[in-house]
């Protein structure tokens, strides 16, 4: 068929752009929605094909199960039609980016991002398994790698031209595969459909299987040979080989089972296979969600409560929309609000404190106890003594003396004068207790003794009542 111009507007609605790509039921076109200012995908039958039931009906499932199957990897349908010729279009979201088929062109790719590619792949058919619908047509140039701002490898599935539907009740489906016609690639197609057999989710899984193997290797695995010997190939018993550096690789094992030649040996639904795949590459698991319909299954953040989704208008201008995870803030019931009590640290040091404070004051009563038991037990010394009369030792006695006689003052006073502290009025020890002044003991008053008449000294011309005279006559006694 001949591409239409740019300029040429379809259905009315739609002016053509340039020219996207071109398959064998029809075209695909970057085109303008008018009125809108949107730029879309715009998918046109083959006019040749307009004749054909079969076609026509293949496109218009096309058309209706894409609208059933809304998930950000997936691609979205926006319209869909016909134009005044009977043309019939479908008009998709305008995807930038590139198709897996050429990235895989400039070689291997690195494990983590094709686990990552495949995971999202997983995600999308298995939404589609869970409508009963099975692509029949995965390969490299069917997924399509978006960048997206901060999501540069957003994959989405696209290309259900050839997707089986859900049956409805007591019929197939739709008939729309004609005998001896074998719909899908050679080199991606699973055994029990080369054989024209009834398929079902395995058949994806096989396909997807050849694809991750294909992008860790860099080169197909049934690409040799004829399209007849492709479909031998894939019908045989022996198993697919796969390079030793997929096989040995942490996807190895899930490639191995998911490319079985028996569909019982495969995994038994791309949910399935998405847990194996997540749990040998952790870091296949989504962190963001680009496009609409779903909500990202990562788990949300222990630190944050449960998140709420605002979901984003349907598409428009060929922009996919974003969902935005907004960390809802739970209400509090002010009767259910409890006051915080002191932390432990508070508690801790008020303790100490309080024991601190209780060992000082404790100290300060023990040595005042201490002091006033001292005071009270230590013996009285006595006060100081006024002689009332004078002394006299005579024959190691004491001898009571009359009053002595004014002091002359030209006679020298041979006792010395010291000065004597009392230790009563020393300063206390106690730095928190005043010193105690303890008062001395009153004197006793001694009776006053009669003045007793000593003989004169011999060869002694002072008289008795002479206290000094008295005391050197005592003593030159004691020496006679």
């Amino acid at each position: 068929m001949d591409a239409l111009p740019p300029g040429h507007v379809v259905g009315g609605k739609y002016r053509i752009e340039e020219l996207l790509g071109r398959g064998g039921a029809g075209a695909v076109y970057r085109a303008t929605q008018l009125g809108a200012d949107r730029r879309v995908a715009l998918k046109v039958l083959a006019r040749e094909l307009v004749a054909e039931p079969t076609a026509m009906q293949r496109f218009g499932r096309e058309a209706e199960l894409v609208q059933r199957l809304a998930h950000p990897n997936a691609v979205t349908l926006l319209d869909y039609g016909s134009g005044r010729d009977g043309v019939p279009f479908i008009a998709f979201e305008l995807l930038r980016g590139h198709s897996l088929e050429a990235l895989v062109r400039a070689g291997p790719m690195p494990m983590a991002r094709v686990a990552r590619l495949a995971a999202q792949a997983l995600r999308g058919l298995s939404a589609a398994h869970a409508l009963g619908i099975v692509h029949r047509d995965v390969k490299p140039s069917n997924l399509f790698v978006c960048d997206y701002p901060g999501q540069p490898d957003f994959l989405k599935v696209i290309d259900f031209g050839i997707a089986k539907g859900p049956s409805a009740a007591g019929s197939t489906t739709l008939g729309l595969t004609r005998e001896g016609h074998s719909l899908g690639t050679p080199s991606y197609m699973a055994p029990e459909q080369v054989r024209q057999e009834s398929v079902g989710p395995a058949a994806d899984i096989y396909s997807l299987g050849l694809v991750i193997s294909e992008a860790l290797s860099g080169r197909e695995v049934f690409g040799a040979g004829s399209r007849l010997e492709i479909c031998m190939a894939q019908i045989a018993d022996t198993r697919a080989r796969h390079p030793s550096v997929v096989l040995d690789s942490a996807l190895g094992h899930v490639v191995a089972r998911a490319t079985e030649k028996t569909p019982a040996l495969r995994y038994a639904s791309a949910a399935e296979m998405l847990r194996e795949l997540e749990a040998a590459m952790p870091d296949a698991r989504p962190s963001f969600v680009a496009g609409s319909g779903s909500v990202s299954t990562a788990p949300p953040r222990t630190s944050l409560p449960a998140p709420h989704t605002v979901q984003a208008a349907p598409a428009r201008f060929g922009v996919a929309q974003r969902e935005v995870r907004v960390p809802q803030a739970t209400p509090r019931d002010p009767g259910s609000v409890r006051s915080r009590g002191p932390s432990t640290l508070t508690l801790v040091l008020a303790a100490a404190g309080l024991v601190a404070a209780t060992a000082v004051v404790t100290a300060i009563i023990v040595v005042s106890l201490k002091r006033d038991t001292a005071a009270e037990t230590a013996p009285s010394e006595p006060g100081p003594v006024v002689s009332t009369g004078p002394a006299v030792a005579a024959s190691g006695a004491a001898t009571v003396l009359p009053d002595p006689e004014p002091p002359d003052p030209q006679r020298p006073d041979p006792t010395p004068t010291t000065t004597a502290t009392d230790p009563r009025t020393a300063p206390s020890p106690n730095p928190f207790q005043a010193p105690v002044v303890t008062p001395p003991p009153t004197p006793t008053p001694t009776p006053r003794p009669t003045p007793v008449q000593l003989p004169p000294v011999p060869n002694c011309g002072c008289s008795a009542t002479d206290l000094e005279c008295v005391r050197r006559c005592a003593v030159f006694l004691r020496r006679d």
